[in-house]
């Protein structure tokens, strides 16, 4: 049987105060943003190099 071994995205939109979201994604989530404006969320028992 297959496996699950990701999750494709979960998104929030929002408008406004980009410094104020990115606060929120480190405190709540423990999720710093990436270069590229979203947040990735890392499985620590995966471990692929892809």
């Amino acid at each position: 049987m297959a496996k699950i071994t990701g999750v494709g995205g979960v998104f929030f939109k929002s408008k406004g105060d980009n410094a104020a979201l990115a606060a929120w994604y480190l405190e709540h989530l423990g999720m710093p943003l990436e270069d590229f404006g979203g947040a990735v969320l890392r499985w620590p028992d995966d471990k692929a190099e892809d």
